[in-house]
């Protein structure tokens, strides 16, 4: 097979490579177009497959010349010449088909480029989704209705064919006109069975200025909430193809690692929360959901209007979705949108109430998908501590005197308290007591009690990213910083250089800015969370090098980046968390001393409990607020590209159903894998001199793997000279320098990898030297289940910081 565009020869290969170089080279992502007849094709294996029936010995294009029957025979060409020479007496219509050509050409480039110049036109639409359009549009007139089209044009003394195919080009003329409005498209998506209507919910009423015929009055108008039913949404999200199939197995799973290991905690399914529901369960398999609320602007928050349109909003997840699958957007699913005046004003229980049955009915009656009978229970509520506080009844001020939600230690107790009195906790059967006599701040009956399997009591839910990266971090880095460059040793502008031109990891995208002179004196840093999660792991090479050993505020940095990176863990060991029962102690007393002046926040307090939280619900990591948050920022842009606020909620409410309505439409597998690569390279893999301390056969891989630069897969970017902990036998510590694809499947991969040694450990970096050890080991991308790092090269030394398995 010989490429029609380059010329490059593929005779002696296969397929597979013949096609890829298509897709990378010549960009033929959407539309194939064969070297020998030149038909198009829309999908990858239908052209694969042509190719394979159809042209399988065929090594050139010359095979084109002899097979195209378009091509008039040298006796067709003489009747033709012979014809040419009688004179017509009456004058005939000439179609002159090159004009014709040319001139629709000409149209359809200035209509292209009047689509595009209008689009750039909106200022609402980013340049980003501009290109989403045009790639949606290109894909759609290479969908394959094209070809079919020219194969009714190929036999032309079939006048039927003829009139069809100018038939099937009005249609496509008109074919947008049954969805020209936005009531057609929506008529057609409920016909469909696949949209969730959106349901205005009356909560109370209040008075209203109404102005009418020039006439101020007060009307008393009805408020509402808008309800997208979680039932619902849940029959058709797991109705999509293989969605039960993988919650199935990662819960089948999930219990057969708490059985062979009860010392590892891999998820909420681990934990003992969940084994008290299973015990109260009567029998019935039941499938956990995750709530989560919190309040948005979505305004201008500096603006005349902020607070008028500040929205609240309810988001559910499936807590048994496997975790490459359950951190994606498109999985946390909107179930109730409301302004938040109106919660203020009417109460949690008018709010929440028509949720609160949907969700009553999803455990005692369940939903049937798939000829199958499916519970549903709410085994917790998360959120940040303002949100959680005032949706479970709490007092929502932490200046108050019980602030805690899980004991009833007094604040002034809590501010020198480096260890928790068990006898304050709170206990189950003590909490009606609190509500009458409103003490220990509980301010009034928490509403979603009504649950059979849901006390607020055993709401085990703490956020590592408002309490830590937001919370703690910011007042105790403030603290060692300026205890340090009072020390002198190292400025402000030597950190401030260092911060900026560090080598930071790929997953470390929100890279920290440079920190502020009056943020460290008011003793409060402001950075993000994520940024400030990537300054508080990378500190240690920022200036580690100039902070002389055993200096007590770098120790004390020490201790809160361990505890960090336990808590951050996606499994955790019941050693760990053992560890951590005197290591948070510790870590609260040494901070008190270091720096006497200071009392503990709040958020010290909330860190003491951490550990009873990992025992409950295992990694905290996994029902963090982050996605949420992310989630909020589609909500965001979609508030933002619309002028009305006249119910905004609703509003928010239909564009999430309709993104959700062409997801159930397109009848593409829910959960999949996401795989991305660079462009391939297709060179053979020059690893002679390589020493493998595993069997291989590298012909094998030679033939059938083509290389890339980096892979990624869910998210997780793998690039060459990225340090990785693979699992061969034993876990090691490994460098990429080859990444290998197969052909034929791209989802298998394959890593050349040198071993490292990492015994050396250096407690003043809290991280390994590295040494090279020239011994090179194959492994599959399985198998590496991490987030890469990279070598930091501090002066002499070759640092790689420690490895969690995700």
């Amino acid at each position: 097979m010989i490429c029609s565009i380059c010329s490059k020869d593929f005779s002696n290969s296969d397929l597979n490579k013949f096609i890829i170089h298509l897709e990378y080279a010549h960009s033929m992502r959407y539309n194939y177009d064969c070297p020998i007849c030149r038909r198009s094709f829309s999908r990858r294996d239908n052209f694969k497959n042509h190719l394979r029936t159809q042209h399988n010995n065929s090594t050139t294009t010359d095979t084109f010349l002899k097979n195209d029957s378009n091509i008039p025979t040298q006796d067709e060409m003489q009747i033709s010449s012979e014809s040419n020479n009688e004179i017509s007496e009456e004058p005939i219509f000439v179609f002159d088909a090159d004009a014709k050509a040319k001139e629709f050409e000409n149209i359809v480039k200035e209509s292209v480029l009047h689509l595009i110049a209008t689009l750039h036109n909106e200022i609402s639409i980013p340049r980003s989704f501009i290109q989403k359009i045009i790639d949606l549009i290109s894909k759609f007139l290479n969908a394959g209705f094209l070809s079919i089209l020219k194969e009714f044009m190929l036999p032309s003394d079939c006048l039927t064919n003829i009139q069809k195919a100018k038939d099937l080009i009005d249609f496509l003329a008109v074919c947008f006109e049954p969805l020209d409005t936005e009531y057609k498209r929506l008529q057609f998506f409920y016909r469909s069975k696949k949209y969730i209507e959106p349901q205005l919910k009356i909560i109370g009423s209040s008075w209203d200025v109404s102005n009418k015929n020039n006439k101020t009055s007060m009307i008393l108008k009805n408020r509402t909430c808008t309800f997208i039913p979680v039932s619902e949404t849940l029959n058709k999200f797991l109705a999509l193809p293989g969605t039960l199939k993988y919650i199935s197995e990662y819960m089948t799973q999930s219990y057969a690692s708490k059985n062979s290991d009860n010392s590892i905690y891999n998820n909420l399914l681990n934990g003992s929360l969940w084994e008290e529901v299973l015990q109260n369960s009567q029998g019935k398999a039941f499938i956990p959901l995750i709530l989560y609320f919190d309040d948005f602007e979505t305004s201008n928050p500096l603006g005349s209007h902020a607070g008028v349109y500040k929205v609240g909003v309810v988001y559910f997840s499936i807590a048994a979705l496997p975790p490459q699958y359950i951190s994606r957007l498109e999985n946390i699913f909107p179930c109730l949108i409301f302004h938040s005046s109106e919660r203020t004003e009417f109460g949690n229980e008018a709010i929440f109430n028509c949720l609160l049955e949907d969700l009553k009915s999803l455990e005692s009656n369940g939903i049937i998908v798939n000829n199958l009978r499916l519970y549903f229970n709410v085994i917790l509520l998360v959120g940040d501590n303002l949100g959680v506080n005032s949706v479970l009844g709490f007092v929502e001020s932490f200046s108050a005197n019980y602030f805690c939600r899980f004991c009833i230690t007094s604040k002034t107790v809590t501010q020198y308290q480096p260890e928790l009195d068990l006898s304050n906790n709170r206990l189950r059967f003590m909490y009606d007591q609190h509500v009458k006599n409103k003490e220990y701040g509980v301010k009034e009956y928490c509403i979603w009690n009504g649950l059979n399997y849901f006390h607020v009591y055993n709401n085990q839910s703490l956020d590592i990213m408002h309490d830590l990266y937001e919370g703690i971090h910011r007042y105790d880095m403030a603290q060692i910083l300026k205890v340090l460059l009072q020390s002198e040793v190292f400025t402000l502008e030597t950190l401030n250089s260092r911060v900026k031109y560090f080598k930071y990891e790929f997953c470390e995208k929100n890279h920290p800015p440079v920190i502020k002179k009056e943020h460290i004196e008011k003793g409060m840093l402001i950075l993000s969370s994520s940024e400030m999660e990537t300054f508080v792991k990378n500190f240690r090479y920022f200036v580690g090098d100039l902070v002389p050993i055993n200096n007590n505020a770098w120790l004390v940095y020490l201790q809160l980046l361990k505890i960090t990176e336990i808590l951050s863990q996606t499994k955790i060991s019941s050693s760990c968390i053992t560890l951590l029962d005197t290591l948070i102690p510790k870590y609260l007393s040494e901070l008190k001393k270091v720096f006497p002046h200071i009392t503990l926040k709040p958020k010290h307090h909330l860190l003491l409990h951490y550990t009873m939280v990992l025992r409950k619900i295992g990694p905290v990591s996994k029902i963090s607020c982050e996605r949420f948050e992310a989630k909020h920022r589609e909500l965001k842009k979609i508030a933002n590209n619309v002028s009305t606020r006249k119910n905004i909620p609703l509003t928010l409410a239909k564009k999430c159903q309709m993104q959700f309505v062409a997801r159930c439409l397109s009848m593409q597998r829910a959960l999949d894998d996401r795989i991305s690569m660079s462009r391939p390279n297709f060179d053979t893999l020059n690893v002679e001199t390589y020493t493998f301390s595993n069997d291989v056969n590298l012909n094998f891989y030679k033939n059938n793997f083509y290389q890339v630069n980096w892979y990624e897969k869910n998210g997780i970017r793998f690039v060459i000279d990225d340090v990785v902990l693979c699992s061969i036998n034993i876990q090691i510590y490994c460098i990429i320098k080859h990444i290998l694809v197969q052909h034929n499947d791209s989802s298998i991969c394959y890593f050349v990898c040198e071993k490292l040694n990492t015994e050396n450990e250096i407690p003043h970096y809290r991280s390994f030297m590295v040494a090279f050890t020239n011994t090179h080991v194959f492994v599959k991308s399985d198998n590496v289940n991490c987030r890469p790092t990279i070598i930091h090269y501090l002066q002499e030394l070759k640092l790689v910081k420690e490895i969690t398995v995700l």
